[in-house]
C-alpha cells in the first residue's frame, strides 16, 4: 500500500465522520436522529473525502483552461453554500449552542456537499457515452408511451372519475355555462367543453390529458433515442417518468400545471434537436408542427407561458441566425395564434379577464410581512395600506408562507388596488425601501418551494392530493358585482354525479399508502421540486465543462418559466413546481451525447 493510498485512508476515516454527522445535524431536527442514520451519512462522507483526497474527482478539471478552473471552483464553491442554506432545517436548534459550534456544523456540512457536487460531476464523466443513432422506428413512441398510459388508468381507475380542486371545480362549472372566465387559461376550459360533448364526465378531459402527456413522454425519449443516447440511459430516464410518484397523479388531476409542464418538457426536447442539430431539424414539416403544439400548449395551458415565449422570440436571435428562419417563423405563428385567441376570439364569447391582483402576490405578501412585523412606515402608508385591509386584520390573516389566507379574505378591498395599480406599486416599494431586511424575509419565505431542501409540511400544501371533498359549492373566482349584474349561476359540483361508485378504493388505498413514503424522513426529499431544480443545475454545469454552452439556450424556457414563478408564486404549492420533475430527463440525457470540449455530436 504505498503513501497515497494511506493518505486518502486517513482522510475518509478521520473526514467522513465529521462530514457526515455535520450534514446529519444540519439536516435534522434534534432528537429525531438515529445513530444508524449518523452512521450512513459518516460512511458516505468516508467515500467522498477518500476520492478529493485522492484527487480521483477532480479528472473532469485537469484539461480545462486557468479559466475555466477558476470558473468551475468558484461555481461549485458557490452552489455548495446555496445547498448549504436550503438543506438547513428550519429552526436551526444549534443556534442556541453557540458561535462557534453552529459554525463548524456549517463548513462540516458545506464540505460534505461541496465533495458531493465534485463526486457528481465526475461520476456524469463515467456514464455510457453515445450509442450510434438507431434510428428507432416512430411507432416506438407508442411503444414508449403505453406502459405510463397504462399506469395513468389505473390511477384513473383509482380516482374515478379524476381528482378535481377549486380551479378544477370552477372550470368544470364554466363548462356547463355560457359564462368563461381567463382566471384559469379560458382555452383549458373550452378544451374540457369540447369532451363533455362526447361524455359530460370529468373522466372524459382526464383520459384526454393523460394520452397527451404520455405520447409526450414517449417522443421525449424516442428522440433521444434517436439521437444516440445509451439505451441504459434512455431506460433509467424512461422509468423516472413513468413510476415517480407524481407522473400519474397528475395525469389524472384536473389543474392546468400537468399539461403545461409536459409542453414545457416537449418545447426543450425540440429545443435541443434543433440546436444540436445546427437548424437541420427544421427542414421537417412534422417536425414544425411539434414545434408549434409545444409552444401553443405553453402559451394556452399557463399566464405565464406568454411571457416565456416573448423572451425567446428577443433573445434567441442573438444567437442563432442561418438555419433557424423557420424556427422564428414557428414563434411569429404562435404569437398571431395568442393574438388571435386573446383579442377577437375572447371577445366574441365576452371572456371575464383575469384578476391583475394575481400577479401582485409578492408585494401584498411583503407588505403584510412589514405590517406584522411592525416595520417603519409613515401615517399617510399605514392610513393607505389600512383602506386596503385593517392594519389589525393583516398582523391576523398573515402566513409567511402564502398570500392567500389575506388575499381572500373577507374585507379585503382588491379594488382599491386594481382602480390605481400605480399608487399600490408607489407606496410597496417605498416600505419595501424602508425596511429591506423584513421585506427580504417575507420575500424568502415565500419562496422556499423553490429553494429549500428542508420544508415541513404544515408550511407548504400537499405534496400529493388526492379527491378532498364530495361536493363543492358554486366557485366564480369573480366579483359579487360580477355574478350579480350577469346573473351568473353555478351549481354545486357532486362527485357522486360521475360515477365514484366505479372508483377502486382499494388501489387508491394501495397507492395512498406508497405515496406516503415520501413524506416522511430523508425519502421526503425525493419530492421537493428544489432538489431537481439543483441536480438540472449540476447536468448543465457539465454541459458547460464539455464545452458546448450554446446547449444551455435549450433550458431557457426552463429559466424564465421559473423567473415568472419566482416572481409571482402564490403559495407552497409543488404543482407550480411540476416541471422541475420532469425536464431533469431531457438534460440527463443530454450531457451523454456531448463529448469533451470542442467535440459536436448533430
Amino acid at each position: 500500500m504505498n503513501k497515497q493510498t494511506l493518505h486518502c485512508i486517513a482522510a475518509s476515516l478521520i473526514g467522513g465522520p465529521i462530514v457526515g454527522t455535520g450534514f446529519s445535524l444540519l439536516s435534522h431536527q434534534a432528537g429525531r436522529l438515529s445513530p444508524v442514520f449518523v452512521l450512513f451519512f459518516a460512511i458516505i462522507g468516508g467515500f467522498l473525502c477518500f476520492g478529493v483526497a485522492g484527487q480521483a474527482f477532480f479528472g473532469p478539471y485537469r484539461s480545462l483552461n486557468k479559466k475555466m478552473k477558476e470558473f468551475a471552483f468558484l461555481f461549485l464553491f458557490l452552489f455548495a453554500a446555496v445547498l448549504t442554506v436550503a438543506l438547513k432545517v428550519p429552526r436551526f436548534y444549534l443556534s442556541d449552542a453557540g458561535f462557534f459550534a453552529a459554525a463548524a456544523v456549517y463548513a462540516a456540512a458545506f464540505l460534505f456537499l461541496l465533495f458531493s457536487l465534485l463526486a457528481i460531476v465526475w461520476l456524469s464523466t463515467l456514464l455510457p457515452g453515445p450509442d450510434e443513432a438507431a434510428g428507432p422506428p416512430k411507432r416506438t413512441v407508442f411503444l414508449y408511451s403505453a406502459p405510463p398510459m397504462l399506469l395513468s388508468l389505473l390511477y384513473l381507475w383509482a380516482f374515478f372519475p379524476g381528482i378535481l380542486v377549486i380551479d378544477s371545480v370552477n372550470q368544470w362549472q364554466q363548462a356547463h355555462s355560457i359564462f368563461f372566465n381567463d382566471w384559469h387559461p379560458v382555452v383549458m376550459t373550452w378544451i374540457i367543453v369540447l369532451t363533455t360533448k362526447l361524455w359530460d364526465n370529468p373522466a372524459a378531459f382526464v383520459i384526454l390529458q393523460l394520452v397527451c402527456a404520455d405520447l409526450i413522454s414517449g417522443y421525449v425519449i424516442y428522440a433521444f433515442r434517436k439521437m444516440g443516447t445509451n439505451k441504459w440511459m434512455i431506460t433509467a430516464g424512461w422509468l423516472f417518468l413513468t413510476f415517480f410518484p407524481l407522473s400519474a397523479l397528475y395525469s389524472v388531476t384536473i389543474w392546468k400545471d400537468t399539461l403545461y409542464c409536459y409542453f414545457l418538457l416537449l418545447l426543450t426536447t425540440v429545443l435541443i434537436q434543433i440546436i444540436r442539430s445546427e437548424g437541420k431539424w427544421l427542414k421537417s414539416s412534422i417536425h414544425l408542427l411539434i414545434l408549434y403544439l409545444s409552444i401553443a400548449g405553453l402559451i394556452f395551458f399557463r399566464h405565464n407561458g406568454w411571457p416565456v415565449l416573448l423572451a425567446l422570440f428577443v433573445i434567441f436571435p442573438f444567437f442563432f441566425r442561418k438555419n433557424y428562419l423557420r424556427m422564428y417563423a414557428v414563434f411569429l405563428a404562435a404569437v398571431v395564434s395568442f393574438l388571435i385567441v386573446t383579442v377577437p376570439v375572447f371577445s366574441y364569447f365576452k371572456v371575464f379577464p383575469a384578476d391583475k391582483l394575481e400577479s401582485l402576490a409578492i408585494p401584498v405578501q411583503q407588505a403584510g410581512g412589514i405590517i406584522k412585523g411592525n416595520g417603519e412606515m409613515t401615517a399617510a402608508q399605514k392610513q393607505y395600506f389600512n383602506h386596503i385591509f385593517p392594519l389589525s386584520r393583516w398582523k391576523q390573516k398573515y402566513q409567511p408562507t402564502q398570500v392567500d389566507s389575506v388575499k381572500f379574505s373577507t374585507g379585503f378591498n382588491k379594488n382599491y388596488i386594481r382602480q390605481n395599480t400605480a399608487a399600490f406599486a408607489l407606496n410597496w416599494s417605498a416600505i419595501v425601501r424602508q425596511n429591506p431586511v423584513i421585506a427580504a424575509k417575507s420575500f424568502l419565505s415565500m419562496e422556499q418551494l423553490v429553494y429549500k431542501l428542508n420544508i415541513p409540511q404544515s408550511e407548504m400544501r400537499p405534496i400529493f392530493r388526492y379527491k378532498a371533498f364530495n361536493s363543492y359549492r358554486p366557485v366564480y373566482f369573480l366579483s359579487p358585482k360580477t355574478v350579480k349584474r350577469y346573473h351568473i349561476h353555478y351549481q354545486t359540483f357532486y362527485y357522486s354525479k360521475y360515477g365514484t361508485q366505479y372508483a377502486n378504493t382499494g388501489l387508491a388505498s394501495i397507492i395512498e399508502d406508497y405515496d406516503s413514503v415520501f413524506l416522511h424522513g430523508m425519502a421526503r426529499i425525493l419530492v421537493l421540486p428544489a432538489l431537481y431544480l439543483y441536480l438540472t443545475i449540476v447536468l448543465l454545469f457539465v454541459v458547460v465543462l464539455k464545452g458546448q454552452w450554446k446547449l444551455l439556450l435549450a433550458a431557457l424556457p426552463a429559466a424564465l418559466n421559473l423567473g415568472t414563478i419566482f416572481a409571482a408564486i402564490p403559495a407552497q404549492d409543488p404543482r407550480y413546481l411540476f416541471s422541475n420533475y420532469l425536464l431533469i430527463v431531457p438534460f440527463f440525457f443530454l450531457i451523454s451525447l456531448i463529448g469533451k470540449k470542442g467535440e459536436t455530436h448533430v
